[in-house]
């Protein structure tokens, strides 16, 4: 099971990373990887996609020493997305939002952030 945040209002103190894990805890709960509910920001850019990165999930990127994975282009940041079938298949679809999460860390330390189809239940 994950939870998926709605919003990007979060105590950043509660996300944790231990043994190659990515944990956010939520309340005594302690869940792998960290979701959100994201706008769709996502846009071609050369041979990849570009996301949009808000300026109030920042604090995210900073806390897990990521910032530098962000882009500056025409005064607002983005990281960048690899095409691929199931990338083109969330960029092409009618939804407004995607998940953006935070879920692993490799063994060099580097978090992977990944992107998914968001797909609510009805």
């Amino acid at each position: 099971m994950i939870l998926i945040l709605n919003n990007d209002n979060i105590d950043i103190n509660q996300l944790v990373k231990e043994k190659n894990k990515l944990y956010f805890h939520c309340g005594p709960h302690r869940m792998n990887g960290l979701y959100f509910k994201y706008d769709k920001l996502l846009t071609e850019h050369n041979n990849n996609f570009i996301l949009m990165i808000k300026d109030n999930i920042f604090p995210i990127f900073k806390k897990l020493n990521i910032e530098n994975r962000i882009n500056r282009i025409k005064d607002n940041n983005y990281i960048e997305i690899i095409k691929n079938n199931i990338t083109k298949n969330i960029f092409n679809d009618k939804n407004k939002y995607l998940i953006l999460s935070f879920k692993s860390v490799n063994y060099n330390n580097y978090i992977k952030i990944h992107i998914s189809q968001w797909n609510p239940l009805k």
